[in-house]
């Protein structure tokens, strides 16, 4: 007999989603397994047809359960239930969102093992510090910890935040969106909690690695890996060097090819724009250029020479007019 059958679903765009369903004993071991087109699936197999619940690449794990016995005492045919986990390739690894259990599972990669070992542990306690500073603060919000292996690979267990992430969000708005202002005083609150608690930059801090909740009015921070290029031997107060990576970062992304010519950017351009001023007359503005320049330096540097040339050309001459923009404006106000 079977205990349970897993099928794996993989949505490969222009309308076909294949299935992997396997079959196992009791003991864990494979039974069984068996590749059909999930359109193969009917209801009168008891299967239901779950295709227009997917998008082009996303992986998801289903599990299938026997119905309740019937008079006889058999179970009926199984029925598929639906779960949905969407996995994402990050930076310093990868990350699994089970939106049905609200979980996340972050799994850290890198070449060296203590490396990789170090950044969980790092994100671990960062979190839970970071996640008990804020439980009085109204409308800034961070992960809460699980559970913790940092066994090769080293993983993390999270309750998934509410709210969707913030650069999609400010795709779908405008400049003058009346919830800028107050998604930027939200950012300066978590950003002035992290550097008081932990007395350093928040060296990946960019939109990137925020989600909003229109509804609860929150932001979420999350990711507190230091990243790649982040450290340097500049004077920069934790607020400049924090202010100095979202502002490179941003830059970055507002000169991406897809987004070049986008209008939705301008959203975007603002936000960055309110959170600096969020600071003004405490950090000082060159220096959180610098920064910013920095920053991209490390990000233009990476790819192949069509990649580089783009960015230090093209890429340089947009990200400098932001750049003057943001100092002008500075000393404007």
């Amino acid at each position: 007999m079977t205990s349970a059958v897993c099928a794996d679903v993989h949505e490969t765009g222009g309308g076909v989603t294949n299935v992997t369903i396997v079959m196992r004993r009791p003991d864990g071991r494979q039974a069984g397994r068996e590749t059909a087109r999930l359109d193969s699936l009917w209801r009168n197999d008891n299967f239901t047809k779950l295709s227009h619940y997917f998008q082009p690449g996303v992986v998801a794990r289903r599990q299938v359960k026997p119905l309740p016995a019937s008079g006889s005492g058999h179970p009926s045919h199984p029925t598929l239930s639906v779960s949905m986990v969407r996995f994402i390739r990050g930076c310093d690894g990868d990350v699994q969102i089970d939106a049905s259990r609200r979980l996340v599972t972050k799994t850290y990669l890198h070449s060296h093992a203590e490396t990789a070992i170090g950044n969980a542990r790092r994100e671990a306690d960062y979190s839970a510090r970071f996640y008990e500073t804020l439980a009085g603060i109204r409308g800034i919000a961070c992960p809460r910890i699980i559970t913790c292996d940092f066994s090769m690979p080293p993983r993390i267990v999270m309750e998934q935040c509410p709210g969707v992430p913030l650069l999609d969000f400010l795709g779908r708005v405008g400049a003058r969106d009346r919830r800028i202002p107050y998604i930027s005083g939200r950012i300066r609150l978590g950003l002035e909690a992290y550097t008081r608690l932990f007395g350093e930059p928040y060296y990946d801090f960019c939109f990137n690695n925020m989600l909003f909740d229109d509804d609860g009015g929150t932001v979420a921070f999350l990711d507190f890996v230091i990243p790649q290029g982040s450290l340097d031997a500049g004077q920069d107060t934790p607020l400049e060097a924090s202010l100095g990576w979202l502002v490179g970062c941003t830059c970055y992304e507002l000169v991406r090819p897809a987004t070049l010519a986008s209008p939705s950017t301008e959203a975007y351009q603002e936000l960055m724009q309110s959170v600096v001023s969020e600071f003004d007359g405490r950090v000082n503005i060159d220096r959180v250029c610098a920064r910013a320049k920095h920053a991209l330096s490390q990000m233009y540097g990476a790819g192949g020479p069509l990649r580089r040339n783009y960015y230090r050309t093209i890429g340089s001459l947009v990200t400098h007019g932001f750049l003057r923009r943001l100092t002008r404006e500075a000393g404007a106000r």
